[in-house]
Order: C-alpha cells, then sequence, then structure tokens
C-alpha cells in the first residue's frame, strides 16, 4: 500500500483544524494553547512555531473549533471495539493504536478515558474520547505508551487527510448519547457551538436535508443541489467539517450521470469546493419544517432556511438586489449540470414550507 503524508501545519488550517506543536512526549511546546480551543492560529504563529527546539510533531485541537473529534482505539480491546462499530481508521499510533476521525455534531463532546471499573460492564472497551478541550497528536513522532525501554515512532496515516471523517451518526445510539455533555458556563466548546434550529437547540435531520437535494438533483444538477445541501447545513448550524462528510454521503448516493444523461464524474473535490463555497457566506435564518413527514417523524420544527411564500424565482443573469434574503443568491451557484433558473425553481419545491 502506498503511503500517505500526513498533513502540514498549514494543511491541517485549510481543512479547518485548530493546530499547535508538541514535543516527544506529547507535550505543547508553545506554554499555554487554552486560546486555539477558540481559535484558529496563523500562518505566522505555524512558522514561529516549527522553529522552536523540541519540535516532535503537531496535534489538533479537538471539538467544535476543529469540526471534529477523535476516537482513539487502543489495546486489542481498542481494535476489537472500532472493529465492531463497524469503523475503519485514519491513522495508527506510535503505541500500535488507532485513531478515527468523527465530524463534531454541534454540541459539546465530553473527552474522557475509558477507565475499567471492576463489576462494571464495558461495552466500548479500548476506547478513548478526545472531544471539547481536548488534543490529539496527529503527525510527527513521540514515545510509544507500551514500549520499554521507550521507543519513538511515528504516527502513520491510512486514510487520505483531505477525505471527511466519518458522520456522527454512523455511531450507535447509545455511544452518541454517552459521548453527548450536557452545555456549561465552562464548557469550552459552548463558544463554538452554533447550533440554532428552531430556537431550541435542535437541528434539521441530514437525512431528511440529503432525500430533499437527491429529489432536487436531477433537474438543477447534483453539484447545485450538493451546494444548496452545504447552505442548508450551515444554515442549521452544521460544522463545516460535519457539511464535508454529509455532502459526501449526498454524493455516493448520487446518479453517475449529469442532467444530460452523460457520464460524468461528481467528485470529493467538488464537494470541498461547495462546502467551502458555502461557508464562505453568513448563515441565513433556519426555517421550521412542519411538513407531515416530519412530524412523523419527530422533526417538526426542525427545518432550514426556506424562502417566503411569495418569493419568485430571479431572471439567473442579473438577480434583483431587493431579494427577501440576499444570501439566497447561494443558490445562484452554476456548473454544466444545469441552469439558474431550472436550478431555483426546482429548489424552491424542495425545501419549501409544507
Amino acid at each position: 500500500m502506498a503511503s500517505i503524508t500526513a498533513p502540514t501545519p498549514l494543511e491541517a488550517l485549510s481543512f479547518g483544524w485548530s493546530v499547535f506543536p508538541l514535543n516527544k512526549f506529547k507535550k505543547p511546546i508553545i506554554g499555554t494553547w487554552k486560546s486555539l480551543q477558540q481559535r484558529h492560529p496563523g500562518a505566522d504563529d505555524i512558522d514561529e512555531w516549527s522553529r522552536r527546539p523540541g519540535l516532535a510533531g503537531w496535534a489538533t485541537v479537538t471539538g467544535a473549533v476543529s469540526g471534529e473529534i477523535v476516537l482513539d482505539f487502543d489495546g486489542p480491546e481498542g481494535v476489537a471495539t472500532m472493529r465492531a462499530l463497524g469503523l475503519e481508521p485514519h491513522r495508527m499510533t506510535p503505541s500500535g493504536g488507532y485513531h478515527v476521525r468523527i465530524a463534531h455534531p454541534g454540541f459539546p463532546i465530553k473527552t474522557q478515558r475509558e477507565t475499567p471499573k471492576e463489576g462494571k460492564p464495558r461495552p466500548w472497551a479500548g476506547r478513548d474520547c478526545r472531544g471539547g478541550g481536548g488534543y490529539c497528536m496527529y503527525s510527527g513522532r513521540a514515545v510509544s505508551n507500551h514500549s520499554n525501554p521507550p521507543i519513538v515512532r511515528e504516527y502513520v496515516w491510512l486514510r487520505d487527510p483531505a477525505e471527511p471523517p466519518y458522520p456522527f451518526e454512523v455511531l450507535p445510539k447509545e455511544l452518541q448519547e454517552y459521548l453527548r455533555k450536557t452545555p456549561t458556563s465552562s464548557d469550552a466548546d459552548k463558544g463554538n457551538w452554533h447550533g440554532k434550529g428552531n430556537g431550541h437547540g435542535k437541528r434539521v435531520d441530514s437525512e431528511l436535508l440529503i432525500r430533499r437535494a437527491l429529489e432536487a438533483a436531477p433537474s438543477c444538477g447534483r453539484n447545485n443541489a450538493g451546494f444548496d445541501l452545504g447552505c442548508q447545513l450551515r444554515d442549521n448550524g452544521y460544522s463545516r467539517s460535519e457539511t464535508l462528510g454529509i455532502v459526501d454521503n449526498y454524493r455516493a448516493q448520487c446518479a453517475a450521470t449529469n442532467t444530460k444523461g452523460n457520464v460524468d464524474p461528481y467528485t470529493a473535490a467538488d464537494v470541498r469546493a461547495s462546502v467551502d463555497q458555502a461557508y464562505s457566506r453568513p448563515p441565513r435564518e433556519p426555517w421550521a419544517d412542519t411538513s407531515q413527514d416530519a412530524k412523523q417523524h419527530g422533526r417538526a420544527n426542525r427545518g432550514t432556511a426556506s424562502p417566503p411564500n411569495d418569493y419568485t424565482v430571479p431572471p439567473p443573469e442579473e438577480p434583483p438586489a431587493d431579494l427577501p434574503d440576499p444570501n439566497w443568491r447561494d443558490s445562484l451557484l452554476l456548473n454544466d449540470e444545469g441552469k439558474a433558473r431550472a436550478c431555483l425553481a426546482n429548489i424552491l419545491i424542495a425545501f419549501r414550507p409544507l
């Protein structure tokens, strides 16, 4: 298998990760790193840190600021748990364990160690979680936890770092609830918890949005519908990293042909470009989905931004300046698969309040 190069710090920043340098004992070499739980470093910081003595590798700050959490599976029990969960690792640690990247779900997640307790069941044995307030080394060399005398080994990437992480929803419901953490005023993740939904902290079900995007794709094009899906997820407070995973899931369900019936690849690079474009704009106000379908699934009032009932489709060449929502121009993204008028008309139908 061809070796996969670990991302550089600047590449990690382009993925949306907040990063900082560590020594071979996985300790920070920059003094305090707590502010990086709320912000990303700049290129000048990276340049200065790269020249510091003792630099052995780089860590990502887990949680909302980077849009990801990391599940750390260690030892035979951890590997067995990872396999039982149906997860494939993204990288191997110096101790022979594995890291699996999971998209941050938009609500606070615990950083926790799995500590065996006598007489207590261990449904996810050998599994630690790096969530809000934590960090995880992702590249470089570190001392193996299981070697005596200590041996310094590399972090080995097993999958392309540019791939989206697993959606949080792939985890069993019981594990999702176990990892969930009630927000508190001191929670480092709280400041980045931007889910808003209907104003009660709820968000639209991503599967509902994917289904509607799939309905829109045949007439407006896979990429256009995928871009609008990214905008809808953004409006509902999904992190960029989560949205990458969800839109990539949508991509996997799309037809292999474009609107003209020709075979035309719709790639992960197209997904990333659409999501980048969506997140370059501020979110709109989410709308309330009152459809019968949503009510039947317990999702009433958990929708996404929708234009008013009297909204009319603007001409694709020069949309009027007095649109009810200026950000609705997001839907005017064009590609070879469809025309703006057809795309907008279809999206208005697919995402209309019912």
